[in-house]
Parts: structure tokens; C-alpha cells; sequence
């Protein structure tokens, strides 16, 4: 009698996969050009990081900005639809600022596939919390009315800018190309003895790199939006990595 051809297989084998520890949502402009390798070189063993892009013309304007409030729910809900993330993240700064972190927060709630949401901007007053920063330097790349608009909003929350470096740029390229060395020559002309830390605003920037160097030539801490929105996102979940190179926020449990 001639054998069916068929093989005995064992019953599939799962395990918890590569998202064992937590899964983290970023919903991100659809010009992005530096978030998703800086998020994941990051990452801890066993976090898993998703990403959604949102609509956004190339210009970093305060209308093109404010137009996002609309979509954000629709980009928020394409991750992981089926089993949902731990926290998800609207990943710009500049945008979290102008629509309002209440307004984003109800929009990526709304999405339905999170425990937990937050915002870039709702990142960074955490930390500055956390190290019990109240004064402190600041580089942004944009242009002189959103950095306007996001100095006011720092006063506003009791925080003092002793100095500041705007870059005056208005495209999403432009940002994303900004050489490292000119990053960290604004960071050096924008210190100032009476400021705690140094921040380094936008997702856009390449300044992951730079924050080891710079924490070490400035003697403070150096908190960039990338940075900060992953310290607070693994808190929220409840891990404490301590990521080498990521500067005193990430390396201090």
C-alpha cells in the first residue's frame, strides 16, 4: 500500500516573541527621516517598537502642524490592531505642542489599541521632573515662531531658558540633515552657567549620538526628545534599563 507522502509534524511551537517585556507605538510624520533608527537602536532586549506614519507636507510650519490633529487617531490605530501596544507615543515635538498634549492624548486614545499614551512633549516635562531640572539650555531647528511658541509654553510651566540656539529651518529634509557637529557646536554656544541641562527639541535631529560627548564636555545632563520619550515610555511599563551611550537620563535607574 503506497504511503500518503504526508509527514507527522509536531504541534506548532510559540513562544512570547521578540515583545516579551513590552510593546511601544510611535506614531510618526510621514517626512520622518531619523526617528525609527534612533528608536530602535535604543530599544532594551525584549521591547518591541512599531511605528505608524502620520500625513505632513515636508514644511514644519505652526499650520501644517496643527493640521495633524485630525489624522492622528486613524495613523495611532494601524499599529497593531490586532493585539494592541503597551503605550503609544505621538513622536513630535513641535506638533504635540501646537495641537495640545490633552487634544493628542484623547486622539491616540480614541485609537483604541493602547493601555497607555503619551506625547514627545509630556516626555521631556517628565524628565526634567525626574532630575529636578527647572533651568535650562535650549536648541531647537525651527523656525522663530514655533520656537517662540514652545519657549512660551516652558515659562508658562515655571522653567527658565538662560539661552538659546534656533536654527531657523523650515523642512522636515533640512532637519533630518543637519550634520552631527553642527548640532553639538549649538549645544556648546547655547550652555550657560546658570542652566541645569541641556535640551535638544525635535525628533528629526541626529543628536542620539551626541549625547555622551556632550554630557561629558557640558558636565550636565543632556535630554533630547528621542531620548526622553523612550525613558519615559519604559517607565510607564515598568522597565529600567540602564542603555549605555544614552546619556544620565538612561544610564540612572
Amino acid at each position: 500500500m503506497q504511503e500518503s507522502g504526508r509527514t507527522a509534524r509536531n504541534p506548532t511551537v510559540f513562544d512570547q516573541g521578540r515583545s516579551h517585556r513590552a510593546k511601544l507605538g510611535f506614531v510618526i510624520l510621514a517626512t520622518d527621516r531619523t526617528s525609527e533608527a534612533d528608536l530602535l537602536r535604543m530599544a532594551p532586549e525584549g521591547v518591541g517598537i512599531h511605528f505608524s506614519r502620520i500625513p505632513m507636507s515636508g514644511a514644519i510650519t505652526v499650520g501644517n502642524l496643527m493640521q495633524m490633529k485630525n489624522t492622528i487617531t486613524q495613523a495611532a490605530a494601524l499599529i497593531l490592531p490586532d493585539e494592541g501596544v503597551d503605550v503609544i507615543c505621538f513622536h513630535c515635538t513641535a506638533g504635540s505642542l501646537l495641537i495640545g498634549e490633552r487634544n493628542v492624548m484623547h486622539a491616540l486614545a480614541d485609537a483604541g489599541n493602547a493601555r497607555m499614551c503619551t506625547t514627545v512633549l509630556s516626555a521631556v516635562m517628565e524628565a526634567f521632573r525626574s532630575l529636578n531640572i527647572t533651568r535650562f539650555s535650549l536648541v531647537t531647528p525651527y523656525g522663530q515662531a514655533i520656537t517662540s511658541n514652545l519657549v512660551e509654553y516652558f515659562n508658562g510651566a515655571g522653567l527658565s531658558i538662560p539661552r538659546l540656539e534656533c536654527m531657523d529651518l523650515s523642512l522636515d529634509s533640512d532637519i533630518a540633515r543637519v550634520h552631527p557637529a553642527y548640532i553639538e557646536s549649538c549645544a556648546v554656544n547655547a550652555d550657560h552657567p546658570l542652566s541645569q541641562a541641556l535640551f535638544i527639541s525635535c525628533t528629526g535631529l541626529r543628536s542620539i549620538e551626541l549625547i555622551a560627548s556632550l554630557e561629558h564636555t557640558l558636565g550636565k545632563p543632556v535630554i533630547t526628545s528621542t531620548q526622553a520619550a523612550m525613558w519615559h515610555m519604559l517607565r510607564m511599563v515598568g522597565v529600567y534599563p540602564c542603555l549605555a551611550g544614552c546619556g544620565h537620563l538612561l544610564e540612572t535607574r
